[in-house]
């Protein structure tokens, strides 16, 4: 009995000891986590800048450019000037200019864009490129490139005009039937991107020789008719009234930008503008019986040699022979040159001077071409090929050129001593022309360009 009390006592101890412990215990403490403070970005205000001017439309790689503008940044930094893909080379910058040296690119007319941190960028430049500028890089001697043609050249191309930033324009007669009526319209097209594209420039409605004369900025000088000179705005779509004469202009030369400029009637009188603005009577030839302005070459406009037709009297009667109205420097003054021994019938076709002093001029016979050289800026000429029936020359420098008979152009790198094929064509080529390593060429319905 006594053990069953005590077992008894045990247990119960032990229960009541356990409890104890038990409510002895302290709960495990929670952790508590505490949100980060959440600090609110702070919102820069886009900045408005705005591009208004290049210092230059084109240039080569490796020239500095400037762009002119508002709110620009002066943390060269925070700025990138990009053409296409390819960055420039940031020289300086400041609120309203950012200098940079001009990339070499893959294309011509590369996209221009300007990003700078932070900041709205709007181009206001209105230029031939677009509001970009063209990257001339140097070019690399080829084969000839067949380009489609932005035009059915069904009739004549008397005048191709080649300028220092790589555009080129040519004028060209198109022959239309309508209702059994065959007419003729006349046009100047141009590519600024080396024959990529084109665009119809102006019509010019007249058939003579030098018709128009554009500058690089697409601005220029064109007839619209035979006896008036019309400013053309750039892209050509906007033509004012510069100049009229009663007499059928035949030959435009102006300088760059169109400041200075020389105007040749087809029958011989010479007017000048200082201005670009004003034109005055310079020089009137004597006589009668001819036609100037076939063809017409400058370097620059106080070296300027117009061909043309005049005529007289041979044994077996009246003709019209080659003749030159010619200005070989400033102080030389106009000149009248008479090629009164050329045979009958013989047409001053061609004409190109590589330099003030040294040129060549194409006559065209019945069954042969003459090609002429002069070394004394027209004073003298000297004949050095009559083996061939060339239609158009043109000429690199003094030794290499280039002349087209029917589908076939032929080289000589003698000073036209001798010739050689270069490259035979698919169709007659009607007119062809060379300046800064570029030689151009037209046919009906094909471009054709090659460097040099």
């Amino acid at each position: 009995m006594k053990s069953t009390k005590f077992i008894f006592a045990a247990l119960l101890f032990t229960l009541v000891f356990s409890s104890c412990s038990s409510d002895s215990d302290p709960e495990p403490v929670k952790e508590v986590v505490v949100p980060p403070t959440v600090v609110p970005p702070v919102t820069q205000p886009v900045l408005e800048a705005k591009i208004t001017a290049f210092s230059k439309n084109y240039g080569a790689p490796g020239d500095e450019v400037t762009l002119t503008g508002e709110n620009f940044t002066d943390k060269i930094e925070n700025i990138q000037v990009t053409f296409d893909s390819t960055p420039a080379k940031i020289v300086s910058a400041s609120a309203t200019e950012i200098k940079f040296i001009l990339p070499a690119t893959t294309y011509l007319v590369p996209v221009l864009n300007l990003s700078i941190t932070n900041t709205k960028i709007t181009n206001t430049v209105k230029n031939l490129y677009n509001g970009n500028i063209a990257v001339l890089n140097p070019v690399v001697p080829g084969a000839w490139t067949v380009l489609a043609s932005p035009s059915d050249n069904n009739g004549s191309v008397n005048s191709i005009q080649i300028l220092d930033n790589r555009a080129m324009y040519y004028h060209s007669e198109k022959v239309i039937t309508f209702d059994g009526t065959t007419g003729s319209y006349f046009y100047v097209y141009r590519s600024l991107d080396e024959g990529k594209t084109w665009k119809q420039w102006t019509e010019t409605a007249s058939p003579y020789g030098l018709p128009f004369h554009a500058s690089t900025n697409d601005t220029g000088w064109s007839l619209y008719g035979v006896g008036s000179i019309y400013n053309l705005s750039v892209g050509g779509e906007e033509r004012t009234k510069l100049f009229t004469n009663n007499s059928f202009i035949s030959s435009i030369v102006s300088n760059d930008d169109l400041s200075t400029g020389t105007v040749v009637t087809l029958n011989g009188q010479v007017y000048k503008s200082t201005d670009g603005a004003n034109f005055t009577n310079e020089y009137t030839m004597s006589g009668s019986n001819y036609g100037v302005g076939y063809p017409t070459a400058s370097v620059g406009t106080d070296h300027i040699w117009v061909g043309g037709s005049k005529g007289t009297t041979l044994n077996d009667g009246f003709a019209m022979l080659p003749f030159l109205l010619y200005k070989k420097s400033a102080a030389d003054g106009w000149k009248e040159l008479f090629f009164s021994n050329t045979e009958r019938n013989t047409v001053f076709s061609d004409m190109q001077f590589v330099d003030a002093n040294f040129g060549f001029a194409l006559f065209e016979g019945t069954n042969f071409s003459t090609v002429l050289r002069t070394s004394n800026g027209g004073d003298s000429w000297t004949e050095v090929d009559k083996t061939h029936k060339f239609r158009k020359i043109t000429f690199k420098d003094e030794l290499n050129g280039f002349a087209t008979q029917g589908n076939i152009i032929y080289k000589t790198t003698d000073g036209g001593l001798s010739w050689s094929v270069d490259y035979t064509h698919d169709e007659d080529i009607i007119n062809i022309k060379c300046k800064n390593n570029v030689i151009w060429g037209v046919s009906k319905s094909k471009i054709l360009r090659r460097y040099l």
